[in-house]
């Protein structure tokens, strides 16, 4: 008989094919895993996609729920601040409006991880002095620390110049 038509050939043959069949079985599987790990991946960024819009959600109301009440606050303290008072009565009337105001702040910090996050934070740049934003944060903060027996000093070294430009806002957040 011909060399293809002898044992050895259809054995040869015969192996041949169990080899493509189990070549084509391991592809066919290979392929489901990638699609599988695929899906996953998909899955999974869906999942992270709807937790970020939660987040951001939850901080808009909640800025929503802060800000109402506070802008009552700080009204309530600029009617005060404009009526006859002591000093004493004056300063306390000031510390309860730079907290407010610094609670509005912190609530639009909050905003603003939100606003990054997006793609839609907008700085506003000019020129403000640093040595008056220091003292402002000093006088925030330093009531604070003298309750838990602490000194909060600010200082600005004296090669810093007077007034710089960026955002007032964010150097006070950072700050």
């Amino acid at each position: 008989p011909p060399w293809w038509q002898t044992p050895w050939a259809r054995a040869a043959f015969f192996l041949a094919a169990l080899l493509a069949v189990a070549w084509l079985a391991h592809g066919y599987r290979q392929r489901l895993r990638q699609r599988h790990a695929w899906q996953l991946v998909e899955h999974k960024r869906e999942l992270a996609e709807q937790a970020s819009e939660a987040k951001s959600r939850f901080l808009a109301t909640l800025g929503h729920e802060v800000r109402t009440p506070m802008t009552g606050v700080l009204g309530m303290s600029e009617l005060l601040q404009a009526s006859d008072l002591s000093p004493r009565q004056r300063d306390h009337v000031d510390a309860i409006h730079r907290a407010g105001e610094h609670l509005k702040q912190l609530v639009n910090t909050a905003l603003d991880l939100a606003r990054i996050e997006a793609g839609k934070l907008e700085l506003d740049a000019a020129d403000f002095d640093v040595r008056q934003l220091v003292r402002e944060i000093a006088a925030l903060n330093a009531p604070m620390a003298e309750r838990k027996g602490l000194r909060f000093v600010g200082q600005v070294a004296d090669d810093v110049p007077a007034t710089l430009h960026g955002d007032c806002t964010r150097v006070r957040q950072i700050l």
